[in-house]
């Protein structure tokens, strides 16, 4: 999954990481606070890093101590057995823009990274900020990774067309319904009102609606409320890259309105 910074990536991956383990865990017939089983691995690539590094990291994930003296591939063959022993069956790689193949340690580090999902039986899910533009996907090491792997372009909403506000509106109900709040009226976000006011503020990126949606039911716990409304949300403090993109004239009316002169 490739896009700009803040549009979601990590979001859209680590939803699918938790509706998979939770599929996974009904199919053993385990509680999902269960601990014999990991059917998902999260793995954040350390900037600049080399094999031992990405090796070490997943297994401080996993709990299993690494004595001084292991290298690359002993770390990995401990981890490749416990992991198995896990039964995970899904890798999510996220940052993975920081592998840089033009250099040795970073070409080194992604042919080791190659090597470890191989020897597992899990979908690999790679998150990266504009990886079509990276190192990753350059050389001899780039072609051998586009040869296994597809690109979704991870985008922002648009909100140009009624099908477009109507998927719009479809994901600020998803994430309304997880909000936990015990006054929170449900489907209040979903007015046209609110629906335009939440695009503008975020821009349709997913990862800017989460965390303005998060941040606002935090406060409304601490505050007693129990509630997200538009004065609640109004008190959020966006990333810089939503606050650019935010305009105060509601969408819905903008493009109705030009839809009516290009009908004249």
């Amino acid at each position: 999954m490739s896009g700009r910074a803040g549009v979601g990536k990590s979001t859209i991956a680590m939803l699918m990481g938790k509706r998979h383990e939770r599929i996974e865990r009904q199919k053993l017939g385990l509680p999902t606070d269960a601990p014999d089983v990991a059917p998902v691995l999260y793995l954040v690539v350390p900037p600049g890093s080399t094999p031992k590094m990405l090796m070490v990291a997943i297994a401080r994930w996993i709990g299993l101590p690494v004595p001084r003296g292991w290298d690359a591939p002993t770390v990995m063959d401990h981890v490749v057995s416990v992991l198995k022993t896990l039964k995970t069956s899904m890798i999510i790689v996220d940052e993975v823009h920081n592998l840089k193949t033009n250099k040795s340690a970073g070409a080194d580090a992604a042919s080791t990274l190659k090597s470890f999902t191989e020897r597992l039986d899990a979908a690999v899910i790679f998150c990266g900020i504009d990886l079509l533009d990276t190192d990753l996907l350059a050389g001899e090491m780039g072609r051998q990774i586009r040869a296994r792997t597809k690109v979704y372009d991870i985008r922002t909403y648009s909100y140009g067309s009624a099908a477009a506000r109507e998927s719009w509106v479809e994901l600020v109900a998803g994430m309304e319904a997880l909000l936990p709040l015990a006054a929170h009226p449900v489907g209040s976000l979903t007015t046209p009102e609110m629906s335009d006011y939440l695009w503008n503020r975020t821009g349709g990126s997913i990862g800017s609606l989460c965390n303005l949606l998060g941040d606002a039911a935090i406060n409304a716990i601490f505050t007693g409320t129990e509630l997200v409304d538009r004065a609640g949300l109004d008190e959020v403090l966006l990333d810089q890259e939503a606050v650019r993109g935010q305009t105060d004239t509601p969408l819905s009316a903008r493009m109705d309105t030009k839809q009516e002169r290009g009908a004249v």
